[in-house]
């Protein structure tokens, strides 16, 4: 569902093209009451165990309607509690690998990022602290004390001149005599940061000096860029291993690729290489799960603590295999797994703490398994439906390479696809040749033209009786008498079907 209350952008709003209310973004009361009206309208249609997911809200109203809403409503939102629960994950993850330090009320958390979800992920740190097990459990103030937030002025801190202290930063503004600072670096430095978790939105920021200060405080570093697309995120994976001389433990909002690096190993006299797989944290980890927990067991409202389940659910998936190579998280493609792990962990906890309208069932698990969707058991689906979709139907043909094109519609065109089968050339590659008519594109497969797509408008191929062919698209070259050219890289071949002969670029011809 979209809510629409106007548009500030004038431009946008004035486009032809706009779809929306053409007036200012409604504020105020007026919008708490059109979301207040939308959520019981909602609950009074659907009864009070509607799950309402609120997504994308921006800084000024996402954590205020959080707060109104979630002790009245079966509600969340994802980029607050799910960004913070697989942030939490990865720290989870983080803990367990060897040289980094082991337990989570030892970290000093520096969050570069004050808005909903730095806020968020430190408010569930804060709770993991205070129930991690051991004799020195902290209560939240003290916890508190163990992350310190970062915004667009700086440190943030008690009584800060620069001002800026929101009702959701105040927590987090600590006493502190060191003055104003603003070089991320010398934060680190200043609070002794083992941990960097970046939520900013700002690409780039996290650079070598920052990197090196939260080293010269955790041997393993925790270094989290999580902000998205990947021109935002604070730093890459080759940078941050590069700059901590491939100690960080690292993870991400956006996709990074596997790299190979070399680093010390205590069993090995010489530095051992190791391929890294970057952690990408993201959201899909957690909030399928959870949604899908609070469904299946038609829970009535979502507890702060449940994401932290998830959280050290999901952690408790990633092998020790995973964490040498560098990944806190289990493979994206693990996702129905850990979504049902994660569902039936609180799906468990919804009953135990009572707020389940559904019937509790003997095997917790099996009530999942009924529950989550498998489009291969719809009656409605296919593999092969949407095949060829997009070129059927916006005309829009696949981006791909064959060895050979061939162009042309003719009986030479026939001829020159026949040749290619007795000279071998389709034998181990379904792909390498494709015939290009002035209305269609075929792919040649063995043993005949496949399907393939209708051009948009006619080619303006010769009228003569022929056609050509080359590799990758190098340069044709037209002739009459069926007679074609290829280009491949230097060589020059010739074929004349009207002798049934192959010139090479030496001038010899094999005859067929």
């Amino acid at each position: 569902v979209t809510i629409d209350v106007g548009c500030n952008n004038v431009a946008v709003r004035n486009s032809e093209f706009y779809i929306g209310l053409r007036q200012g973004r409604v504020r105020g009361a007026e919008y708490d009451e059109l979301i207040e009206e939308f959520m019981r309208a909602c609950t009074y249609r659907w009864g009070p165990h509607v799950l309402l997911q609120f997504e994308d809200f921006g800084n000024v109203n996402a954590f205020r309607l959080l707060q109104k809403f979630k002790n009245e409503f079966c509600t969340f939102n994802d980029d607050i509690q799910g960004t913070a629960a697989v942030a939490l994950a990865g720290i989870y993850s983080a803990l367990r690998i060897k040289g980094c330090i082991s337990k989570l009320s030892d970290h000093v958390f520096v969050m570069f990022g004050a808005g909903s979800a730095g806020v968020g992920i430190a408010n569930l740190i804060v709770s993991a602290i205070c129930k991690e097990s051991g004799d020195n459990c902290k209560l939240p103030e003290e916890a508190r004390k163990q992350i310190w937030l970062v915004d667009s002025r700086g440190l943030v801190f008690a009584n800060r001149a620069s001002g800026g202290i929101t009702d959701t930063k105040a927590p987090f503004a600590h006493e502190w005599s060191g003055g104003e600072i603003k070089d991320l670096d010398a934060i680190v430095r200043a609070v002794k940061g083992t941990a960097l978790l970046g939520v900013s939105g700002q690409g780039q920021t996290f650079n070598e000096a920052t990197c090196k200060a939260v080293l010269l405080n955790n041997a393993r570093p925790i270094i989290f860029p999580m902000s998205n697309p990947t021109h935002k995120a604070e730093c890459s994976a080759e940078d941050a291993y590069k700059w901590t001389d491939n100690q960080c433990i690292f993870a991400s909002g956006s996709p990074f690729p596997r790299m190979t690096i070399k680093r010390d190993d205590d069993d090995a006299k010489a530095a051992a290489t190791v391929e890294i797989v970057p952690a990408q944290a993201n959201n899909a980890y957690i909030f399928p799960g959870v949604a899908l927990g609070v469904i299946a067991s038609r829970a009535t409202r979502i507890t702060d603590d449940m994401f932290m389940l998830a959280a050290q659910t999901l952690s408790s998936l990633v092998t020790d295999e995973m964490l040498a190579k560098g990944t806190v998280y289990p493979p994206i493609h693990h996702i129905r797994a850990v979504s049902f792990e994660i569902a039936a962990r609180i799906a468990a906890e919804c009953y135990r703490l009572g707020i389940a309208s559904e019937i509790e069932p003997i095997d917790i698990r099996g009530l999942i398994r009924r529950k989550q969707y498998n489009h291969s058991n719809s009656t409605f689906y296919s593999d092969t439906v949407f095949n060829n979709l997009e070129q059927e139907f916006m005309h829009k043909p696949e981006q791909r390479h064959y060895e050979y094109v061939i162009v042309g519609g003719g009986v030479a065109a026939g001829y020159a696809c026949k040749e290619f089968v007795d000279l071998g050339i389709t034998q181990s590659k379904s792909n390498s040749v494709c015939l290009v008519s002035a209305e269609a594109v075929l792919p040649y497969e063995r043993p005949a033209l496949s399907k393939g797509f209708l051009l948009k408008q006619p080619l303006e191929l010769p009228a003569f009786n022929t056609c050509a062919f080359a590799k990758q698209c190098n340069t044709l070259q037209w002739y009459t008498d069926n007679q074609i050219e290829v280009r491949l890289g230097t060589k020059v071949t010739r074929i004349d079907y009207s002798q049934k002969r192959i010139f090479l670029n030496n001038g010899e011809p094999i005859t067929y």
